[in-house]
């Protein structure tokens, strides 16, 4: 994202990049309600996306890190759901699950609390599994057939977060000795009590 924000800057184009951003949470929140709830929810969903008052406010602010951490986030959900729940060809599906563990990884690169609200997904995700697993033959055969049937999708996301996690944890551990420590930590930045930093 910062590249891409660095060539708009450069071009005289930065106020297209929240234009764009808006564009991707608005097909990700529809191509995701879609293949949950139908067209029609997609379809008020992806509008609501796009008048959204904050998010209105935020396009208007060039280059906003909290925008960008959402759309990227919204993005990872849509990815992961059509690497999860479509069908067609396993390379299709490995391809969406490392794509939305890329993007994942971007969405808390930008603004890690921002990613946070993904939490909520994981946990439907999560009890849907526990749901097929106690549906089938016992915890063990379940388990089994559930790793056998997703557990290249969920490995694929994970090779897509990697290399940004990495990269996100290497940062901090650099400058602050401690891969998740940060300058508000140690001292480096305060916050008067105007709100500055």
């Amino acid at each position: 994202y910062s590249y891409l924000l660095a060539g708009l800057l450069a071009l005289g184009l930065a106020g297209g990049v929240t234009i764009l951003l808006s564009g991707v949470a608005a097909a990700s929140t529809y191509a995701l309600a879609r293949r949950l709830f139908g067209w029609r929810v997609a379809s008020l969903a992806a509008a609501l996306v796009l008048t959204c008052g904050i998010a209105l406010l935020m396009v208007f602010s060039k280059g906003m890190a909290d925008y960008a951490s959402m759309a990227f986030a919204v993005l990872s959900v849509a990815l992961f759901a059509e690497a999860a729940l479509a069908g067609g060809p396993r390379w299709r599906r490995l391809l969406f699950a490392a794509l939305a563990g890329a993007s994942l990884g971007v969405a808390a690169w930008m603004r890690y609390s921002t990613a946070t609200v993904l939490a909520v997904p994981a946990a439907f995700f999560i009890v849907a599994w526990l749901r097929t697993v106690r549906s089938s033959k016992g915890w063990r055969a379940g388990t089994r057939e559930v790793l056998r049937a997703h557990g290249p999708v969920a490995l694929a996301f994970l090779v897509g977060l990697a290399p940004v996690a990495g990269a996100l944890l290497a940062y901090p551990a650099t400058y602050f000795g401690d891969p998740v420590g940060s300058g508000y930590m140690y001292g480096m930045i305060r916050v008067s009590a105007d709100g500055s930093n």
